[in-house]
């Protein structure tokens, strides 16, 4: 269950280990958060540079990704441009600090592709499971959402719908 071209799990992967972690965090009383990520810009570099330089910059991508995160949590690519991040016991208010991190790692990637060049830009969505979630899908939804609101608010940055409280 691994995407070929990125070397990460794959989408059914990612779903696979969601559905499990959503099924122990009813039983420990655990927190489980998604960050989804969507590559800004990269539409363009596909279409004036082609897809092996799309393929280009995915790969970097998922690189960085990779080790921009901690031990315990789980890159997956869910298709495209799109990727995801899984971390258990990691509420609304260390995901988003997390997420910026990430975000701003990313940020200073420059990645030759074709005659140009993708200066790294993602739109990162978080979301934590509550109790108003009664799925996996849910809580994809409220990280989709997110994604949707950072590129609204101009793409490069993070958001959440949720609102973050103190700990």
């Amino acid at each position: 269950m691994t995407d070929v071209l990125t070397e990460l799990p794959n989408r059914r992967y990612a779903m696979s280990v969601l559905r499990q972690l959503w099924s122990s965090v009813d039983a420990k009383a655990s927190i489980l958060t998604c960050m989804m990520i969507d590559a800004d810009g990269f539409k363009q570099i596909n279409d004036n540079y082609g897809h092996e330089s799309g393929d280009i910059v995915l790969q970097a991508l998922a690189r960085e990704l990779s080790h921009s995160v901690r031990n315990d949590d789980i890159v997956c690519r869910l298709g495209g441009d799109e990727f995801i991040i899984i971390c258990t016991d990691t509420p609304l208010n260390g995901a988003m600090y997390l997420a910026n991190l990430v975000s701003k790692t990313v940020a200073e990637m420059r990645v030759k592709a074709g005659m140009g060049v993708w200066k790294g830009s993602i739109s990162i969505g978080v979301a934590v499971r509550d109790h108003t979630m009664k799925s996996p899908d849910s809580l994809l939804k409220a990280a989709d959402d997110g994604v949707y609101m950072a590129k609204h608010d101009g793409r490069n940055c993070v958001r959440s719908i949720q609102v973050a409280t103190k700990d």
